[in-house]
């Protein structure tokens, strides 16, 4: 587990250059930073919800540039 939290540690650190990265590294920020709280607790409610947009958005993304290229 050590060597994931270093990863995540990692991936914190780097720059973004996509929209999956920034989910990337929300995602991390999530599954690694959450404190325990009573589910549905403030901020992580908002913050996964704020993952799902990102990946809506990167998925349509995707498929448009998918259309383009065909």
């Amino acid at each position: 587990m050590h060597a994931e939290l270093e990863t995540a540690q990692r991936l914190w650190l780097a720059r973004a250059g996509t929209i999956a990265g920034v989910a990337a590294k929300l995602h991390a920020l999530i599954e690694w930073r959450d404190p325990g709280t009573t589910p549905g607790e403030s901020p992580w409610p908002e913050l996964c919800s704020i993952l799902g947009d990102l990946i809506e958005i990167a998925d349509l993304n995707a498929r448009l540039k998918a259309r383009r290229t065909a």
